[in-house]
């Protein structure tokens, strides 16, 4: 039985025999390369996005910060040295590495699939239908640690298959040496981002022998083991640039226990991608992954992977089983661990980053899908009477009908992806900042909004002093280091200075914080949130300015026609760029920028109901109602319209409301005003 097993285990290994290059396979891979990056460059974001943590990783590379866990120690280096390119703005520098990393990804990509399926075309039409998916074209353009993620990705996979066909052409020297630089390529990678060890098992199916080899001889293990270890040195990042005090300082790893508690992800969970809310069901998220999927490659796609998959599995079992392995870790195991549920945009756009390293190993059976294809076809004519050309002739129609669904939807999804003119989020920080006055506190909520403040703060020339504090983290200690380092004028409160009882929840002791800061800050202009808590509710006022809330005591009086001069003069001046939130799809975090605007024109006109003259109301609401139209936003204004005596316009407000309704239950009220609306018109006639 042993035997048996060590027969079949040799056969699978040496089944994928090694593959060198031609200089036609190189200038193909790299005439690729270029045109993708220069594809990606001109549709590169030259601002700070909203998608994923892109805002945050711009601004912790260019001041060298601590962003969240686990820190991105190398993300962050490799990403000052980007910033520091003397092109551009510093957001297109950042934004400009995804370009690199994408575009090196590519070429990495398409000489993988060259050497598993010796097909240099089937390779070059895999590689196009990676590039141009909409998901790892957008990801491109932005700064994420994604794409370099992505990068190591192929970078891995490439360093395996060269320590496996060094041991099959009998180099067993050579392939102890790239053992040792795979290790290390492996330490590195885990400094950028951990879900890379969903990569490792099959890492090791490619270099079962070489490691085998490596456990008999002490001094290659060590070696290895060496370099892994090497490989993991930029964590010493964290604690000594954190001992410095940057502006971003994400649980201040500068002690052993922070630094910990970073690496690990305590505070972001582990086996989770957060602590957040249990997804209905685990499945929902395979399928989501399978969804996801069909819209990157299309159909066209997902058939020619099936079909690479039975291809690979026949022919190259080697290089078979740990692709597979990879995609089922990658595709389904870790969706399954990921614990979201998929209800809104932000979600989204959360979960959707970690589909583009099974992206990437799928589109390898897609490799083999056409190599497949067109070895049947070729086989097929061959058993015809026609010359060599004729062949060669229909080969060539095969594969540009093949490669046609990937190559059509092109321009289609360069107007869905291209950042080349994304402006909302500068547009977005220059209207919070519009919002508040000179040396006031704004008490910031929402990844989003806390994030562009940060690059605001660290890469925005500006003269208006306001004091940002991120409203999630104000009862913990190591933020408040941060806050009296960089707003030593400041009065925050020390620990041990607040009294908590045992029964106080996280918002009562946030609560603390806020009444603290307002009572010990004379010198402070207004205190204001982007976001309104219940928990001050009961003790303030939050008057809605510009698109902060202003914390006002509970007692004190606001003058509504000065209120609302201001906020008409505030609102005259918003810089509209990019709100309308039609253009973007799904998964586009800017499509919640327009409901978000919308909330403070609604609670605007809220705030000034039965003050001030109907007419001068209804501006508001309608406002609201064209910025986004919510459904209690537009029967409120049909409320407006029915006092003013607008039936007509009434109707057309609870008629878009209806619209908006799926539930039967909730629908019945609204039709019921309308008959009433039209019986009045009826018996007026």
């Amino acid at each position: 039985m042993w035997a048996d097993l060590k027969e079949r285990l040799h056969r699978y290994y040496h089944q994928a025999s090694p593959y060198h290059l031609s200089r036609k396979d190189k200038a193909v891979g790299i005439a690729l390369t270029f045109f993708f990056f220069f594809l990606y460059l001109y549709t590169c974001s030259h601002g700070p996005n909203m998608a994923g943590d892109s805002a945050e990783l711009i601004g912790a590379s260019y001041s060298l910060g601590i962003v969240h866990p686990p820190g991105y120690p190398l993300y962050t280096i490799l990403g000052y040295l980007f910033t520091r390119i003397p092109v551009g703005s510093i957001a297109f520098r950042a934004n400009f590495s995804s370009v690199v990393y994408h575009s090196i990804t590519l070429l990495l990509f398409y000489v993988i699939a060259v050497k598993m399926t010796r097909h240099r075309a089937a390779s070059a039409i895999a590689t196009a239908a990676l590039g141009f998916s909409p998901l790892f074209w957008f990801y491109s353009l932005i700064a994420e640690v994604f794409p370099l993620n992505d990068l190591f990705v192929v970078l891995l996979l490439y360093a395996a298959l060269r320590t496996r066909d060094k041991w099959l052409e009998g180099k067993v020297r050579d392939s102890m040496r790239s053992l040792a630089a795979l290790a290390f390529l492996c330490g590195l990678s885990l400094c950028n981002h951990h879900t890379i060890v969903l990569l490792f098992p099959a890492l090791v199916l490619f270099v079962l022998y070489p490691i085998l080899q490596a456990l008999k001889r002490p001094r290659y293990l060590l070696a290895s083991i060496a370099a892994f270890l090497l490989g993991l040195l930029p964590y010493l990042y964290l604690p000594l640039r954190a001992s410095s005090g940057p502006y971003i300082n994400f649980q201040n790893p500068s002690s052993l226990s922070n630094f910990v508690k970073v690496i690990t992800r305590q505070y972001y969970g582990t086996s989770r991608l957060w602590k957040g809310p249990a997804a209905d069901h685990r499945l929902d998220l395979v399928f989501d992954f399978i969804k996801t999927l069909g819209n990157q490659v299309h159909i066209a796609g997902i058939a020619l992977g099936i079909l690479g998959i039975f291809y690979l599995a026949r022919k190259r079992s080697g290089d078979f089983w740990p692709l597979f392995t990879a995609l089922v870790l990658a595709g389904i195991v870790f969706p399954l661990m990921a614990n979201v549920k998929i209800t809104s945009t932000f979600l989204i756009g959360t979960i959707e980053r970690f589909y583009l390293s099974p992206l990437i190993l799928y589109a390898f059976f897609i490799a083999g899908g056409v190599a497949a294809a067109s070895g049947w076809l070729r086989d097929k004519i061959s058993l015809l009477d026609v010359r060599k050309d004729v062949v060669n002739a229909v080969l060539w129609v095969l594969l540009l009908l093949l490669a046609l669904p990937f190559l059509l939807p092109t321009t289609a999804t360069a107007d869905k992806v291209s950042l080349n003119y994304d402006q909302v989020g500068e547009a977005h920080i220059e209207n919070l900042v519009a919002s508040v006055e000179e040396g006031s506190v704004v008490f910031l909520g929402g990844d989003i909004h806390i994030q562009l403040m940060e690059y605001y703060e660290t890469c925005v020339e500006h003269e208006k002093k306001i004091y940002f504090l991120i409203e999630p983290f104000l009862a913990n200690d190591w933020y408040a280091d941060t806050v009296r380092t960089w707003y030593p004028d400041l009065d925050f409160p020390s620990p041990g200075s607040l009294y908590f009882d045992y029964r106080d929840t996280l918002q009562d002791i946030k609560a603390l914080y806020v009444d603290y800061l307002i009572e010990h800050n004379p010198q402070v202009s207004g205190f204001y949130l982007n976001v309104k808590p219940r928990y001050l509710q009961k003790k303030y006022q939050l008057i809605p300015w510009g698109i902060t809330f202003k914390i006002l005591p509970r007692d004190e009086p606001l003058d509504y026609i000065s209120y609302q001069r201001k906020q008409l003069d505030y609102w005259r001046k918003f810089d509209y760029r990019g709100l309308d939130h039609r253009f973007y799809d799904s998964n586009r975090r800017e499509k919640e920028t327009a409901p978000y605007m919308s909330l403070f024109l609604y609670e605007t006109g809220t705030v000034l109901k039965d003050k001030l003259p109907v007419e001068k109301i209804i501006y508001w609401y309608i406002m609201a109602g064209d910025m986004f139209p919510y459904t209690k936003t537009l029967s409120d204004l049909s409320e407006l319209y029915l006092r003013m005596g607008q039936e007509e316009k009434a109707m057309e407000c609870l008629s878009m409301v209806l619209s908006q309704m799926e539930d039967r239950k909730q629908r019945a009220p609204v039709l019921l005003k309308m008959e009433n609306l039209l019986m009045g018109e009826y018996l007026n006639e």
